[in-house]
């Protein structure tokens, strides 16, 4: 199964995912699914710290990168929390 990394890119600073997460399927197919449930996850947990810290996401992008380190998808958190 191949195994995914969702790195946090920020202004001053980048959260590299050093664990990453196997995936079966085509990444291609299941984009929409993986990036959904990922924002639907780190959305929950900033929420449940305090709801205030989502203001705090502006600027930041999820990477999510293949064990070669080839960028897949890249996307911004906050505007994805919003929807």
């Amino acid at each position: 199964m191949p195994r995914y990394y969702f790195n946090l890119i920020g202004e001053e600073a980048t959260l590299l995912d050093h664990k990453g997460v196997e995936i079966a399927g085509d990444f291609g197919l299941l984009a929409d699914t993986i990036i959904a449930e990922f924002v639907r996850t780190l959305v929950g947990l900033i929420r449940s710290e305090d709801p205030d810290l989502l203001r705090l996401w502006d600027g930041w992008w999820i990477e999510i990168v293949d064990v070669e380190g080839r960028a897949l998808a890249k996307f911004p958190v906050r505007k994805s929390a919003c929807h």
